[in-house]
Parts: C-alpha cells; structure tokens; sequence
C-alpha cells in the first residue's frame, strides 16, 4: 500500500476550506428554518382571521367557509412539516459544521506542536553549534 505525504499546511488549509463549506451551509439550512417557520406564522395567522360566519347564511356560504377552513389547516399542518424538515436539517448541518471544526482545530493544535518541536530542536541545534565554537576556540587558545 502505497503512503502519501502531505504537507501540514496543505492539509489544514483544505480543512479550513471544509469548515467555511460546512458553515456556509448551516447558514442557508437556518436562513430557510426562519423562512418556513415565517410561512408556518403566516398560515396560522390566516387560519386565525378566518371568522364563522355570521348572521342569516347560505347554505353555499357555510359549504365555503368550511372549505376555506379545510384549506387553511392543511396550509398549517404543511408548513409545521416543512418547518420540522428544517430543523432537522440546520440540526444536521450544526453537527457537520461541529465536526469540521474539530478536524481543523486538531490540524491547528498538530502544527503548533510541529511547530514548537521545530523550534525547540532549531535552539538545541543552536546551543551545540555554539558549545562546538566556544570549545574551538578554547582549544586553540590553549595550544598557542
């Protein structure tokens, strides 16, 4: 099997690009939950305005009115299905957006770590480098 070897920064990029994707994403999946539960507002307040009949009726005016009603309802019972479908899917989208976040902050927290060894073993490098030159020119001090 072959291994691949990529570079730390390549890789968190593509992750960083990944959690922007996924956060995007969650915004839209809210922005249509506030657009179906306006719609669900808007349908139950239209069921609400509608008013019983009053007075001497028809019996083709009551027949609408009922009619009317059964509309109404079922625009209601449509727009709190939609409504649910929405949140789960924000609900879903979250946890996509949760999860890249993760692998991004692990890539983060690994090329810190990357980082600080690096450093750390560029000073030791540094420290025998600098007893190496000291110690030379202690030697050749004492052989004169």
């Amino acid at each position: 099997m072959k291994s691949y070897h990529f570079r730390l920064a390549s890789v968190a990029r593509i992750r960083t690009i990944e959690q922007s994707v996924a956060r995007d994403r969650f915004m839209i999946a809210l922005r249509e939950l506030r657009t179906a539960q306006e719609r669900e507002r808007s349908a139950n307040a239209a069921l609400a305005a509608l008013e019983p009949p009053a007075g001497l009726v028809s019996s083709s005016d009551l027949q609408w009115k009922y009619e009317q009603a059964e509309r109404l309802f079922d625009s209601v019972r449509r727009c709190r299905e939609k409504v649910a479908l929405a949140a789960s899917a924000a609900a879903e989208r979250r946890e996509a957006w949760n999860e890249a976040s993760k692998r991004s902050q692990v890539l983060s927290k690994l090329e810190a770590q990357a980082f600080a060894k690096w450093r750390e073993d560029a000073l030791h490098e540094e420290v025998i480098e600098i007893d190496d030159l000291t110690n030379a020119r202690f030697y050749q001090g004492s052989f004169r």
